[in-house]
């Protein structure tokens, strides 16, 4: 099987290796098209972020979601308890 970064080749696999670069080497798509503006793709990853918080924000709340906050009510209404110490008294 051949390994990934091998330099042992034999000579049909060079040419196996050689030809599929010719191939992909000629494709259009690689010769014509153009990398996008980084600005352009922060902006639509901005628009992508805060579309999705929005989406959330406006979710109703149903299952665990709701559940949680009722429990956490609860349980924050109850009177706290310290942690004991581990270190012995004295």
């Amino acid at each position: 099987m051949l390994e990934l970064f091998s330099r042992n080749l034999t000579p049909e696999e060079e040419d196996a290796v050689a030809a599929f670069m010719k191939r992909v080497a000629v494709l259009p798509d690689a010769q014509r098209a153009p990398l996008p503006d980084p600005t352009v793709l922060w902006w639509k990853a901005q628009f992508v972020r805060r579309w999705n918080n929005e989406r959330k924000a406006q979710a109703p709340q149903t299952g665990w979601l709701r559940h949680r906050r009722r429990r956490r009510r609860s349980v924050s209404s109850r009177p706290r308890v310290e942690p004991m110490s581990s270190a012995p008294p004295g």
